[in-house]
């Protein structure tokens, strides 16, 4: 009998980022986003938000809002992991999400690779401590949502700034 080769779904612990970083130029990754750029979620990327405002609701935490600069840095970051095929977290990711305009202070961040679906990558990090406490965090008001070929990435932050709808 042949061994199983089922990829199996990934999480990298959660980063939880608060005062300021190294400066780290945007686009460092090849990106095509770029700050002030675009960000128009998707209908996986909104269903992400409507399962974890529901999860953060039945721990009496308030709803998140979609931020365009949040959006612009998880879709930038999702992206590059896509490309690479590489699971891991934005470097100095306070210092990059103010280059495209964000001005909160405190910003979290979830990735996972190998999920399907808005639902299996919600109950993954609902699964986990430190991406569990990035969604049920009181300070986090906002999120930038991507999801690229199975990689994910959540962006919390702390400030409720050029806020979208889905």
């Amino acid at each position: 009998m042949g061994r199983s080769t089922k990829a199996w779904p990934s999480l990298v612990l959660a980063l939880l980022l608060v005062g300021g970083a190294v400066a780290v130029p945007i686009g460092q990754h090849g990106g095509a986003v770029e700050a002030g750029g675009g960000y128009n979620p998707s209908g996986d990327e909104c269903q992400v938000l409507t399962l974890i405002n529901r999860y953060r609701a039945s721990r009496n935490e308030g709803k998140l809002v979609l931020s365009r600069p949040l959006g612009v840095a998880a879709a930038d970051h999702t992206g590059d992991m896509a490309r690479r095929k590489k699971l891991y977290h934005t470097p100095n990711l306070l210092t990059t999400v103010r280059q495209l305009g964000y001005d909160g202070t405190a910003v979290g961040e979830n990735v996972a690779s190998g999920y399907s679906s808005p639902q299996s990558v919600v109950s993954g990090w609902q699964e986990s401590p430190g991406h569990r406490q990035n969604m049920l965090d009181g300070r986090f008001k906002a999120i930038g949502i991507a999801e690229q070929n199975g990689y994910w990435t959540t962006i919390f932050g702390n400030e409720r700034d050029q806020t979208l709808s889905c």
